[in-house]
């Protein structure tokens, strides 16, 4: 996508994003708030799943499917899941790429179509049933035209965005959830602040003292409004922050464990084992060893059920291969690796057995069923809604030809191996080919004919191309029962397959 040919004046690192976030950590209310994220876009998050809390400097508040929070950039927030993961659909943006003249001025009343009219330093919103499906399916429209880049792109998001900031802004902070949005001079200045800690927190030198010079706050004003605000003191959250950059880089790294402290800001080499061990009960290299076997048995656990999923696709077990899809999603398990090492894994066997007439027509339709199933069931829990393809085809049988059967099979095998193809049925025109295949953006064009009668059409389907002028980009392949090699190369087509 050339986003730089529609927006010459670019403010932010991307013009828009979207993505789902899978939210697993478990809520604690007492744990320390080192998790704190510095948002540096603007942020809309669409709850669409679960229930759990979302923090923010102040206090923690519950948040719930449907609940829609508006974040501007540098304030602190983290969420964390009730008894289910937290589904929620997430939009960056710069507001000044999309918005002009009060809306895009934080100082006008207009701003953002006035969701920030309250002097609250977040949006928060819980919409209706129908303001959630209408919220919904502008993420959707957002999400399409980021994908298809098609016409006048930019001005269809800025409408849709629009349209967005009006339907939230009508419910915002109608709720307040509990959550503290008292003292947001207190907000500001505490995110400020650990962003800085964030960001400098292995330098040895750094204190209260540097961070208030920073911020131009007095030293005994800073420490009065962090502490009230996050419920911590500053010199115990950025020794913990400190001491989760440590934990995290013995899991991930094999660098020595005094390098690893030194490097996360800590001076004392004997300060800092005494108390590591007493806030792990473990010394650092028995955290890491733990820690790392702990990692292994997960990975042995995660191979063993994305192995069942694929035995149970194999087997056509469709009730079976659904409750460990659900196991699978419970546990964390990322749906692309589900769908690539369970469903796709075992549909890649199917394919082999079929080829080498250990089974037969059946066994590869009821194998398809569950696949179809499985794939229905991990598409929300894709980002946008999306699979990562390995390429588009579309498909069908000639004009002229009614028969399908040995067309939808080869459809099946193609699917199993991550290709996405568009099925156009039966009697399909030349036109419809070439002219589906252009508007997909396909890689090849598959067409079957099971009579001698119809093998013409498909002379028309590599004519049409011609006169489309993507003959050289498209591939054609072609298969049925009357076709071969000769034929293909005296057609004018690519490739013939006979299964």
């Amino acid at each position: 996508m050339n986003k730089e040919a529609c927006a010459p004046e670019k403010h932010g690192a991307e013009l828009i994003t979207c993505e789902l976030l899978t939210v697993k950590n478990k809520y604690e209310s007492d744990a320390c708030t080192v998790d704190f994220g510095i948002t540096s876009l603007y942020e809309i998050h669409f709850i669409t799943k679960g229930r759990g809390f979302h923090r923010l400097p102040g206090g923690d508040g519950p948040c719930s499917d449907g609940d829609v929070c508006i974040i501007p950039p540098g304030v602190a927030h983290a969420y964390f899941a009730g008894d289910v993961c937290l589904e929620i659909r997430t939009m960056k943006l710069d507001i000044r790429d999309w918005f002009d003249g009060a809306r895009a001025d934080e100082s006008a009343p207009g701003f953002c179509y006035g969701v920030f009219n309250d002097d609250r330093p977040i949006a928060y919103a819980t919409l209706n049933a129908k303001t959630r499906a209408t919220v919904s399916s502008l993420f959707d429209l957002i999400s399409d035209e980021l994908k298809e880049n098609a016409g006048e792109w930019r001005d269809m998001i800025k409408g849709y965005l629009s349209n967005l900031f009006i339907s939230i802004g009508r419910y915002v902070n109608s709720t307040i959830k509990d959550i503290a949005f008292t003292n947001t001079k207190g907000w500001t200045t505490v995110s400020q602040c650990i962003a800085i800690i964030k960001e400098s927190y292995g330098k040895c030198d750094l204190t209260l003292g540097n961070v208030a010079d920073e911020l131009y706050v007095s030293q005994a004003n800073l420490s009065r409004i962090f502490t009230r605000v996050t419920g911590t003191k500053f010199s115990d959250y950025l020794k913990n922050y400190r001491f989760m950059q440590v934990c995290k880089r013995l899991e991930e790294s094999g660098d020595s464990v005094e390098l690893i402290a030194r490097e996360c800001g800590f001076r004392d080499m004997t300060s800092f084992y005494k108390n590591f061990a007493m806030q792990t009960g473990l010394t650092p290299n028995e955290y890491r060893k733990t820690m790392r076997d702990a990692d292994r048995s997960e990975r042995e656990e995660t191979l063993a059920l994305l192995s069942d999923i694929s035995e149970a696709l194999r087997s056509g077990k469709l009730n079976n291969a659904l409750r460990l899809i659900n196991e699978a999603i419970g546990a964390g398990i990322e749906a692309e690796k589900i769908i690539n090492d369970g469903l796709l894994a075992g549909m890649s066997v199917i394919g082999e057995k079929f080829k080498n007439n250990e089974i037969y027509v059946p066994e590869v339709l009821v194998a398809a069923r569950v696949m179809n199933a499985g794939m229905e069931l991990l598409k929300p829990h894709l980002p946008l809604g999306e699979i990562k393809i390995a390429g588009r085809i579309c498909i069908g049988t000639v004009r002229g030809d009614l028969h399908d059967i040995g067309k939808n099979l080869v459809k099946i095998m193609i699917q199993s191996k991550g290709i996405e193809v568009i099925d156009l049925g039966t009697d399909v025109t030349p036109e419809c080919f070439v002219d589906t295949a252009i508007e997909k953006k396909c890689d090849v064009i598959c067409c079957s004919a099971l009579l001698t009668t119809t093998l013409g059409a498909i002379a028309d389907v590599v004519r049409v191309a011609k006169e489309r002028g993507v003959r050289d980009k498209i591939k054609i392949m072609i298969g049925g029962a009357p076709a071969n090699d000769e034929i293909c190369e005296a057609l004018g087509a690519d490739l013939y397959t006979p299964d």
